[in-house]
């Protein structure tokens, strides 16, 4: 079941083909408006989706990392290991961060 499927069940508006943010379908048929419940859920499907994406992106970063730990713990014993290792650590959490401070 998708989003779409969902507003346009449950919109007693709703006509084929009404699918412009303006409710306008683009062609012959004068524009319908949209309920505020099929812009919320619209607006609602959006951002689940835009988080769904950012949750994927994140779980691979976060793997990622923990190869990285998982490597840190049969490494050689040497600096130069150890800083790569954790440079690799770095490049994968700073831009994080940035994003982050962007969000707040």
């Amino acid at each position: 079941m998708k989003w779409e499927s969902f507003v346009h069940a449950y919109d007693p508006h709703h006509r084929a083909g009404a699918y412009l943010t303006n409710g306008s379908d683009g062609g012959a048929h004068p524009p319908v408006r949209e309920s505020r419940h099929v812009q919320f859920v619209r607006e609602f499907a959006l951002s689940t989706a835009t988080l769904h994406e950012k949750t994927d992106i994140l779980i691979g970063i976060y793997d990622d990392v923990l190869s990285c730990l998982n490597e840190l713990k049969t490494c050689q014993y040497t600096a130069s290991t150890f800083s790569d290792a954790i440079q690799r650590i770095q490049d994968l959490v700073i831009p994080l961060k940035s994003d982050l401070i962007d969000l707040g």
